[in-house]
């Protein structure tokens, strides 16, 4: 079985970051590596840490220069064939995702595995599909950050680049996919994800940055979309603040539906 290597970035996470510690330990596959990397913690956070150490292959508590930046730490640290991305507040499905993936023959050309999310806010939650082949990754996002595992190998030579504060992740898959890696689409749930944090001030400067990506300095049309994407933002403000609970919720399904996912809703899940 190759290794894989699971990455917990956190700063003073001490709401979720035992419930995030306890999915990826309670794991049922064997050969797994955990290494959290915290932001210089002042809110109880390492003392939780410290609970697991035993069990935990490599931590550490610094400050960082943001999330992509500690993200990069772990990378670098990590020994495993695989790297999976399991942040402070996040979960997995449950506690064989990792083994029902794994225990498959994975074809020794692939860069990228993904898979399903289920998200989760104040609301309740819903499920997520990817639907890839509808959608450009020129666009938007291909697949699920949290949902997908990424070779070693490659990601080691090809770090976050911290010019992005909230797309980082964006433009690595950006760059994967333009030079034509090869991914893996495996039709189970991996990841619950949360939303509740930073949802609205996250995704405006997530899409702001996704166009610097996708067109150069100096473009045109990259002039015209920030100038359209600013009066949409602000417009959005004014209807957030009019219509807080209403809008946010539309907006978060609305705007994974966007972002190449299908979203399964069920009346049960969701507050009214």
């Amino acid at each position: 079985m190759e290794k894989v290597s699971i990455i917990t970035v956190v700063y003073n996470g001490i709401d979720y970051i035992e419930s995030t510690i306890l999915s990826v330990l309670n794991q049922d596959y064997i050969n797994l590596e955990y290494i959290i990397i915290d932001g210089g913690s002042t809110d109880g956070t390492l003392d939780i840490i410290k609970k697991y150490e035993d069990r935990i292959f490599y931590w550490l508590s610094e400050p960082d220069h943001g999330i992509y930046d500690a993200m990069n730490k772990g990378v670098a640290v990590a020994t495993g064939v695989w790297i999976h991305f399991r942040n402070c507040g996040d979960y997995f499905y449950s506690d064989n995702v990792i083994s029902a993936i794994f225990t498959q023959i994975i074809p020794n050309d692939v860069t990228i595995i993904y898979g399903n999310c289920r998200m989760w806010d104040e609301f309740g939650y819903w499920d997520a599909t990817p639907n890839i082949l509808r959608q450009s990754y020129k666009k938007r996002m291909p697949f699920f950050h949290p949902a997908s595992f990424i070779k070693s190998d490659y990601h080691k030579s090809h770090l976050y680049d911290l010019r992005y504060r909230s797309s980082a992740d964006y433009a690595f898959f950006y760059d994967c996919l333009e030079k034509k890696r090869k991914t893996l689409y495996i039709p189970i749930s991996i990841t619950i994800f949360n939303l509740i944090d930073g949802f609205s001030k996250n995704n405006d400067v997530r899409l702001m940055d996704n166009y610097h990506i996708v067109y150069p300095e100096g473009n045109l049309l990259q002039f015209v979309m920030v100038k359209l994407l600013t009066g949409y933002f602000r417009i959005r403000k004014v209807l957030m603040h009019c219509f807080p609970s209403s809008y946010i919720r539309k907006r978060k399904i609305k705007s994974r539906e966007n972002a190449g996912w299908i979203i399964t809703v069920s009346k049960r899940s969701l507050l009214k």
